[in-house]
């Protein structure tokens, strides 16, 4: 992506996520910034410079409140995830502006809009007990292969993967991984830590939520922050070698500031 229309795309985002803020704030709800978003705040008081999202994350709670309230948001964006999507690809969600297209060109063939967005991930609580952790996986590794069933493999046991899952049509395919997030989000028992994919831990003390500056405006983001990005990026002070630098799809995107991807 060109640097002018990277500085393009950034600015409708931090437009979706100034909505997303003010969106919380008038439904109590909270969030936290996280990933590439949170070490942007952290190390640049901003997106890093050639980061080309913005990343934030929900405990499970006021995740479920947000998709009861998506008749709520405003018209200039949508709320996509499994539950409206049924060629959705992820298990969290997305609040993306009307009107506009990003896509990496390697994903063009994926059935569903895709305008210029932020990623909202769920908090799932990892359990106490090994029975629970179990079903923890399964469930999180079911969803992910059903609603992943539309990316085209390129090494032979995803094509039987990708082949077994097209038993199942979309809408029953859907289904499968709504009921397994849903049991995922709807956990009530003893935990130990919060999870956003199996394998990253994260504290469950790390979640006291404070502010950091990013781009002139203040967001939420969690206390312990210098734990995930630690634990993410190591000496996430530093920054990468310049052959690193770069955003999805390396910078191979589809871009339109002023259409839909359908249109």
């Amino acid at each position: 992506m060109e640097n002018e229309d990277l500085e393009k795309v950034k600015k409708i985002e931090l437009e979706i996520m100034d909505y997303f803020d003010d969106f919380c704030k008038s439904h109590n709800l909270t969030y936290y910034i996280m990933y590439g978003t949170l070490l942007g705040a952290v190390r640049h008081k901003g997106f890093i410079p050639w980061d080309d999202d913005i990343d934030v994350a929900m405990m499970p709670d006021d995740y479920l409140k947000l998709l009861d309230l998506e008749k709520e948001i405003n018209p200039k964006y949508y709320l996509q995830n499994v539950y409206n999507t049924d060629t959705c690809t992820y298990i969290f969600s997305k609040i993306r502006k009307y009107h506009t297209t990003m896509v990496e060109k390697d994903l063009n063939y994926l059935p569903f809009k895709k305008g210029i967005n932020i990623d909202i991930f769920p908090l799932f609580k990892y359990p106490k007990s090994k029975y629970q952790q179990f079903l923890f996986k399964k469930r999180i590794k079911i969803a992910s292969l059903f609603v992943n069933r539309e990316m085209k493999p390129n090494n032979f046991k995803g094509k039987i993967i990708y082949l077994f899952l097209h038993i199942f049509t979309r809408r029953k395919a859907n289904k499968i991984a709504r009921k397994n997030i849903n049991k995922l989000l709807h956990f009530n028992k003893e935990f130990i830590e919060y999870r956003m994919i199996p394998t990253q831990s994260l504290g469950k003390d790390w979640f006291k939520k404070i502010e950091l500056p990013f781009e002139g405006r203040n967001y939420f983001a969690p206390s312990g922050y210098e734990g995930f990005l630690k634990m993410r990026y190591g000496d996430y002070m530093k920054l990468p070698p310049e052959s690193e630098r770069y955003g999805h799809g390396k910078g191979k995107m589809i871009l339109d500031l002023n259409k839909d991807y359908d249109e």
